[in-house]
């Protein structure tokens, strides 16, 4: 026996309004016929429904869940043969209320870091069910197999930093981009310079020299995504990469 239920994504959360419904499939050997009771609790264990049934081959049955409480809940399904339990299965799933509004005025603080180049749309429904309002996501100068910017010198490839930006756009996030001059594209970098950073595994750090490369990069962000930021943040907490204490 197995137990799923109908959520648009795999966590099981719902609004008051959203009806929730579990799916228990089952699938007995020929001629044999078995008891199936599906139960719902609460996070206290309370008992709030219970479904009874015979049931013989495959089968698959639909039940509407109860919805008058908020809170984590169990639903669970058993099958016994003569009075012996053979096969259970469960699930869990969350009511929750609907997220808080900010005040005019208000910034949202806590929120969600994409680093997921801006494919996974449900894990955004799922953020803005939950009332987050905020996504964070990088800005890599550097490029590298997962991501970065520059790809050439002087070239830039905006595609992914806008598609996650505008994400956070559609789903009514504010949008804070992290931007770091301690992912600098190796060509900014003389021989000596590369060699003594991957000596050390340090990070690739601009010389102050060639401070216009680092303010053309951010120049050219602006351009591109600028009305798509809210907010940047400069240097990444890069103070613990490079081992300062402050």
């Amino acid at each position: 026996v197995g137990v799923t239920l109908d959520a648009s994504d795999w966590s099981n959360i719902y609004l008051p309004h959203e009806p929730v419904k579990a799916s228990v499939q089952t699938d007995m050997p020929p001629g044999i016929e078995a008891e199936l009771t599906v139960t719902v609790k609460n996070y206290q264990g309370k008992l709030l429904q219970t479904f009874r049934r015979t049931v013989s081959n495959a089968e698959k049955i639909e039940y509407n869940l109860a919805s008058n409480e908020l809170g984590w809940f169990m639903v669970s399904a058993e099958l016994t043969v003569n009075g012996k339990k053979e096969s259970s299965h469960s699930a869990n799933y969350i009511r929750i209320a609907p997220p808080a509004q900010l005040h005019p005025g208000q910034m949202a603080y806590s929120g969600l870091i994409n680093n997921c180049g801006g494919e996974f749309i449900p894990h955004f429904e799922l953020m803005q069910k939950l009332g987050v309002k905020r996504v964070q996501v990088y800005g890599r100068w550097r490029k590298s197999h997962i991501d970065g910017i520059e790809y050439e010198p002087g070239k830039f490839d905006w595609s992914v930093l806008k598609k996650q930006l505008e994400l956070g756009r559609r789903f009514g996030m504010f949008n804070k981009v992290m931007v770091s001059p301690f992912d600098t594209p190796e060509w900014y970098l003389d021989k000596n310079e590369l060699e003594e950073a991957r000596k050390t595994n340090s990070p690739l750090i601009l010389d102050p020299k060639h401070l216009d490369r680092w303010k053309t990069f951010l120049g050219e962000m602006m351009r591109q995504c600028g009305n798509l930021i809210d907010e940047i943040e400069l240097g990444c907490e890069d103070n613990g990469r490079l081992g300062h204490n402050r």
